[in-house]
């Protein structure tokens, strides 16, 4: 299921580490608002370092801690073992996880990479690991693959790596 919503975020990229602070809202099938609001830190090589999602729908807020060597922790400092081996995140969301990937892998890669991520589902916040590929196909294009959900886009970014057309799904303005 699709719902429309607007996200408002703030990057900033510093030396040491990237911070994201995001604020999504969305309406549900009855139309009711809701709001999603995260803040994403990662290393100075855009592994994940830390993201906290607060929903008012999900039972609890999430926090995962990566170690940016493929270990993750939850907030009470838990080994989560399913997700060995996950660098990035992708919460469903929002297509501004995808700079992550896209970041880490450079501007000179034109080869077809499988990601180990962290898949976090809307509007529940649950979470897997999954296999996605990254392919650059032009200047500020990819190609992103989740063959577990047979998904498959061609997505447009800026020179920063931010999303600006995922087609079907979301449009930067």
């Amino acid at each position: 299921m699709y719902y429309e919503g607007e996200e408002k975020a703030t990057l900033k990229i510093g030396e040491q580490s990237i911070g994201v602070e995001s604020e999504i809202t969305w309406r549900d099938e009855k139309g009711t608002e809701h709001v999603i609001r995260y803040k994403l830190t990662c290393r100075a090589d855009w592994s994940v370092r830390d993201l906290i999602i607060n929903s008012d729908v999900a039972a609890k807020p999430l926090e995962l801690h990566g170690d940016g060597n493929g270990s993750w922790t939850n907030k009470d400092g838990e080994v989560l073992k399913q997700l060995q081996g996950c660098i990035d995140v992708d919460f469903q969301a929002t297509p501004l996880t995808n700079i992550l990937p896209i970041r880490r892998l450079g501007s000179d890669h034109s080869e077809r990479v499988r990601v180990r991520m962290v898949y976090i589902l809307f509007p529940d916040l649950q979470f897997y690991a999954v296999d996605q590929y990254y392919t650059k196909i032009g200047e500020n294009r990819w190609r992103f693959e989740q063959p577990i959900d047979d998904f498959t886009a061609e997505i447009e970014v800026d020179e920063v790596g931010l999303v600006q057309d995922y087609p079907g799904l979301f449009e930067r303005k």
